[in-house]
């Protein structure tokens, strides 16, 4: 990497990680990916993720705090979309890197592929809804 990139780097180091810190989540990186589709309501949301109605409101209002999602209101509806275009393109490498296809469906690059067909996922099938224990060591 050149000093430049470096100094780049070590700049934005800080957002970066607390961007990586609010997507670390398994149910907020799932709410993520839903959005990549566009704009959706708090149902769609969750018929897509499989993320519990309880749940989906508190990730999301954690994604509103930081500043990621938008909302708009329609009657009793909200609607969520993402907010940054450098989450979107973030999501994009992860789609890529992880399933192997980018969320806009187009197939992924050569050079982007993954070497091993799947990865590994939790008990080594993916379920409908991920449940982990609270990490004793996070303060948040």
């Amino acid at each position: 990497m050149a000093d430049g990139n470096t100094d780049i780097v070590r700049a934005k180091a800080t957002e970066v990680a607390g961007l990586m810190k609010t997507l670390s989540h398994p149910n907020r990186l799932l709410i993520a990916c839903e959005l990549m589709k566009g704009e959706l309501s708090v149902s769609d949301i969750e018929a897509g993720s499989g993320v519990r109605q309880p749940v989906l409101s508190r990730e999301l209002a954690r994604l509103r705090d930081e500043d990621l999602v938008e909302t708009r209101r329609e009657s009793k509806a909200i609607f969520y979309s993402l907010k940054d275009g450098r989450l979107k393109q973030l999501m994009e490498v992860l789609c890529l890197a992880f399933g192997g296809m980018a969320a806009s469906g187009l197939p992924p690059r050569p050079a982007m592929a993954p070497s091993t067909p799947g990865y590994p996922t939790i008990d080594g099938q993916r379920a409908a809804r991920v449940r982990l224990r609270p990490d004793p060591y996070r303060k948040d």
